[in-house]
């Protein structure tokens, strides 16, 4: 059977491998294609599937290729076992290890997927999500992926790491709006509106001048009025820094 593992206690697994396991910071999702008719594919499946128990970063899918078409063709999968790490590696036959672990924790987290992104930010690790980038000092694409998401509910956990990401780099949260400007015009309306209402949150001076010559007549009346709220936002925070700056600066003489 394929998904069969072994009983009781975990599996055994060598030394290097146990370390390589335990060197993994970054969430990981292994998906393996194969079929029922393979007769290689039992065994390549009982030496990865295991894995998860050693690290919980780990996640395991097997796809039986014939019964499900359509993820096999997306995937472009040509012969079973088949296994790909983050849509940008794979191993086809034969599978072994250390390879796998190799690249899974030398890996840069620029790399991870919007799948992975977004699994992690509905499992409650925003925090982390927005930790990662703050390291790496630069947005991932993957998070501008899921904040131009169809899906409010995706779209909302994107916005709260980027939210999270402001309170210690706004730098990066200002690369971020550049990036998703540039995006507008490919946007649906709905994601459109969310843009603007993330730009009147989390920008700056700069965005009123930028948000005004919008081309307003061309949008639905209900972004229009998210526009408008964005405009009076920033606007609001840009009085609050006036009044701050002008109640510090000294008194003229």
């Amino acid at each position: 059977e394929l998904l069969s593992m072994t009983e009781g206690l975990p599996p055994k697994m060598p030394p290097p491998l146990k370390t390589a396991l335990e060197h993994i910071s970054y969430p990981s999702h292994l998906r393996t294609y194969v079929t029922t008719h393979c007769p290689y594919c039992p065994t390549e499946v009982r030496k990865i599937n295991p894995l998860p128990l050693f690290n919980k970063l780990i996640q395991i899918s097997v796809i039986d290729g014939l019964l499900f078409p359509e993820m096999a063709e997306a995937s472009k999968i040509q012969s079973v076992p088949t296994v790909i790490l983050e849509d940008k590696f794979r191993w086809t036959g034969p599978i072994r290890l250390e390879e796998i672990l190799e690249v899974i924790v030398h890996r840069d987290p620029l790399q991870l997927s919007t799948d992975t992104l977004e699994r992690m930010i509905k499992g409650g690790d925003a925090q982390l999500v927005a930790q990662m980038i703050i390291e790496k000092n630069r947005i991932f694409p993957s998070l501008l992926d899921l904040l131009c998401h169809s899906k409010w509910s995706i779209r909302l956990g994107a916005m709260v790491v980027l939210e999270g990401i402001g309170e210690k780099k706004p730098d990066l949260v200002k690369d971020a709006l550049n990036l998703i400007w540039r995006r507008m015009d490919r946007l649906e309306d709905r994601v459109k509106g969310d843009m603007i209402y993330l730009i009147g949150e989390l920008g700056d001076r700069e965005w009123i001048s930028r948000l005004e010559n919008l081309p307003l007549s061309e949008y639905p009346k209900d972004i229009q009025e998210v526009f408008d709220e964005a405009i009076e936002t920033l606007r609001t925070k840009l009085m609050g820094r006036d009044n701050n700056y002008s109640n510090s600066a000294p008194n003229e003489r």
